[in-house]
């Protein structure tokens, strides 16, 4: 089934926001939970993307940029079509793999040929339930940014250890920049892969280095545990 796409709008800004989501919970992360509990996560988790997505949306007013919700389990009524966005769904959920990573990166592929979002093109990815701190780095920086002279914007580690800022084959995906013609180029065709970061740090270091942009110290944004409040600030 080809992905559905709702609110169709025009902009001429060379950013472009994508914000992940998946708004039924992975049957893998409830095979062990009593089934009384699922609704109450799938609250938790429209909780999230309601405290989160719209303040996307208005940060990405003040750079004049567009934003793109991408759902991944079908084309349906959702509440992200009343967020005032463009909004595709798709189908990649069904997907078995080891990591929600590998359905993200495939959902961002649906929205660059969907949208034929250009080559030259900035997408800013973010994953919709995470909180961020629009006076972080990552948004400072964010904020300068020149496509004359930048490719990409990310911070190097991973959340479990985050003391190695310098370039290496290790990211943060939560929320990371970079163009279009890049992010096609990240490689996802192993289904048994645990750390898609991996793969777009890799594209970040085949560039020219003055054209990134390695946050040091905090990124700025909170990362939530998929089934409870409890947070992670990175």
């Amino acid at each position: 089934m080809l992905p559905k796409q709702k609110n169709k709008r025009v902009y001429n800004s060379m950013i472009t926001f994508i914000i992940t989501t998946s708004f039924i919970l992975d049957p893998s992360l409830c095979e062990n939970l009593n089934e009384n509990l699922i609704p109450h996560l799938l609250n938790m988790r429209y909780v999230q993307y309601l405290q989160s997505i719209p303040r996307v949306i208005q940060f990405a007013k003040e750079l004049g940029a567009r934003v793109i919700v991408v759902e991944n389990n079908g084309y349906r009524e959702t509440f992200f079509d009343t967020l005032g966005c463009e909004v595709l769904y798709t189908n990649h959920n069904i997907i078995q793999s080891r990591t929600k990573g590998i359905k993200e990166l495939l959902d961002i592929w649906a929205c660059i040929e969907h949208f034929k979002i250009p080559d030259e093109e900035f997408i800013v990815k973010v994953s919709g339930r995470y909180a961020i701190d629009f006076n972080g780095n990552f948004c400072k920086e964010l904020r300068k940014y020149n496509p004359e002279t930048t490719d990409c914007i990310l911070r190097y580690g991973w959340f479990g250890d985050m003391s190695n800022e310098e370039p290496h084959d290790n990211c943060l995906t939560g929320l990371i920049g970079m163009k279009c013609k890049y992010v096609k180029q990240i490689q996802h065709n192993d289904a048994n892969l645990e750390c898609v970061e991996t793969n777009w740090a890799r594209v970040s270091l085949q560039m020219e280095p003055s054209r990134v942009i390695p946050i040091k110290g905090s990124i700025g944004y909170r990362m939530y545990e998929w089934n409870t409040f409890d947070y992670k600030d990175l």
